[in-house]
């Protein structure tokens, strides 16, 4: 299952779900890292103070991944509508795309499958 992540908050959540889900305590999971308890308990409670490769080992040792997805762009941008021309055959407009939650991408957390550690 995919964890849409837009916000360090949500990353923390996410991080303490994976570790329960594997059934490690902060202990445990430390030990795996070679970090205390108390650091695993900063990391849930303020993820956006840790490094990028600190959250990729946490991963690695709850056995999950990091993904970047790029959503699609949008155009608010619409084209005028012109009449035609007397004789003339119309043209249609191309529709305009529908709009996306947001413009800027996804950062996606799942499980990873097994082996590819």
């Amino acid at each position: 299952m995919d964890f849409v992540i837009r916000l360090s908050e949500q990353l923390g959540t996410q991080l303490k779900s994976l570790r329960k889900q594997r059934g490690l305590s902060q202990e445990e999971l430390g030990a795996r890292l070679s970090v205390s308890q108390g650091r695993i308990a900063q990391i849930e409670a303020q993820p956006g103070s840790v490094s990028l490769d600190q959250i990729l080992r946490l991963l690695q040792a709850l056995e999950a991944q990091m993904l970047v997805r790029p959503l699609p762009l949008t155009s608010n941008a619409a084209a005028p509508e012109t009449p035609a021309a007397e004789g003339a055959s119309a043209q249609e407009a191309p529709p305009a795309p529908e709009p996306a939650a947001a413009s800027t991408g996804s950062l996606l957390f799942r499980p990873a499958p097994k082996g590819s550690w």
